[in-house]
């Protein structure tokens, strides 16, 4: 008898072929995620890396001067844009995003009202709102795409409705210890009275030991810690069920705002990895399994382990968010 040429696979042959493929498959997904997330976390070091530049820079322009902090979030609650009219220092309603622009590429971006009556440069500090910038964006968060604005306290100089696409940012200026409470921040109700400066308050020590924060003027030459042992801008926490929501109280507004919760944090409490379900308003944080990275006023980019102390007895992170207490960290340390 003649022998029989067979082709092809039997079925159970087929099955054990596509299992192998279901098993090498499993066996390399998470290499290619790691990888995946390892350049997504290079990119958001570059950000950093850039904003830290743009910082030393606005600072080399303006006499050692960190950007101010801004207005905004006072009892009233409202929200206050970036205005070029207002210079670099405490009459500037903006806060850090806005005032670094010049030195990221961005000078048509700041110029947005320049010289425009009071209608007219509300609308366009609205157009510099929606913007979403790619440099303050963590790719590992979510895209550089608008999301919506959902304070309800809204703008007191930028035409932005509620539910307006706005562009976010997920990075934030390290302003000291602890959050000083809307009771403690005078929230001026237009800009002329923005200028009596009579009223403004004095904030507590706490609440001013960072590098920028509510009208600040800190200069270089305040850290006295030296800049290797400063936080300066760093990732911020925000619930990933709100990533895109924009409904999260920590990612509410634009980068273009002043003081608030989006663009400042403090040290008081630990940093926190973005989880669901947590709202964390004052925090460092951020989506990387690994950590969460920080630029140092020395321009230095680290990625930073979820487990540095912050507590008794090192109280290490909340040493490395003051620029003048005296005592400065090991570097082995964090």
């Amino acid at each position: 008898m003649a022998k029989q040429n067979r082709d092809g696979f039997t079925l159970v042959e087929l099955l054990v072929v596509i299992t192998i493929i279901g098993i090498l498959i499993g066996l390399l997904l998470p290499a290619v995620n790691s990888m995946v997330e390892k350049g997504r976390r290079t990119q958001c070091s570059s950000n950093l890396h850039n904003i830290a530049l743009a910082v030393k820079a606005h600072a080399a322009q303006h006499d050692g001067q960190y950007p101010t902090g801004g207005w905004g979030q006072g009892y009233a609650g409202s929200s206050w844009a970036g205005d070029p009219d207002r210079g670099f220092g405490r009459r500037q309603p903006g806060g850090w995003c806005y005032n670094i622009l010049p030195y990221m590429g961005e000078t048509s971006l700041h110029t947005l009202g320049e010289g425009e009556n009071e209608t007219k440069a509300a609308s366009e500090h609205a157009r510099a709102a929606e913007v979403s910038l790619k440099a303050y964006i963590c790719p590992t968060r979510r895209g550089a795409r608008p999301c919506p604005y959902t304070r309800s306290g809204g703008y007191k100089n930028a035409s932005v409705a509620n539910g307006s696409p706005v562009g976010k940012v997920d990075y934030a200026m390290c302003a000291g210890i602890r959050y000083p409470g809307t009771s403690a921040l005078y929230e001026p109700s237009d800009l002329s009275d923005a200028n009596d400066t009579d009223k403004w308050s004095t904030l507590h020590r706490d609440s001013r030991s960072g590098v920028s924060y509510y009208r600040s003027e800190i200069k270089d030459s305040h850290i006295s810690d030296g800049e290797s042992n400063q936080y300066m801008v760093g990732e911020k926490y925000v619930n990933p069920a709100h990533y895109e929501t924009g409904r999260a109280n920590s990612d509410n507004e634009s980068w273009n705002t002043g003081f608030s919760y989006d663009i400042y944090k403090w040290v008081q409490a630990a940093p926190t990895q973005d989880k669901m379900n947590e709202s964390h308003n004052s925090r460092f944080g951020g989506p990387h399994p690994a950590g969460w990275q920080v630029a140092f006023c020395d321009g230095s980019v680290r990625l930073i382990s979820w487990n540095i102390s912050s507590g008794a007895p090192d109280y290490v992170h909340q040493r490395l968010g003051q620029r003048n207490d005296g005592e400065p960290v090991d570097g082995n340390a964090f």
